[in-house]
């Protein structure tokens, strides 16, 4: 790189590259496709895995639920 360019036309080439790779990241989030599937996992949790103060809020809750 032997000559040297104004300020201006360097910052100008590298906004132009930096927009052209936004363009292209924006494209290739937009061709994600949503796949359904008839797929159940097993949600059900153990009860023992529970911490004692989140079975004391739940408690808390469905008593404040059937006031």
């Amino acid at each position: 790189m032997n000559k040297k360019y104004p300020v201006k036309e360097i910052l100008n080439a590298v906004n132009l590259l930096l927009k052209e790779e936004e363009k292209v990241l924006l494209l290739k989030d937009e061709e994600k496709v949503l796949k359904l599937e008839n797929e159940i996992n097993n949600s059900k949790r153990k009860t023992d895995n529970i911490p004692k103060s989140t079975e004391k809020i739940i408690l808390q809750a469905e008593k404040y639920l059937k006031k």
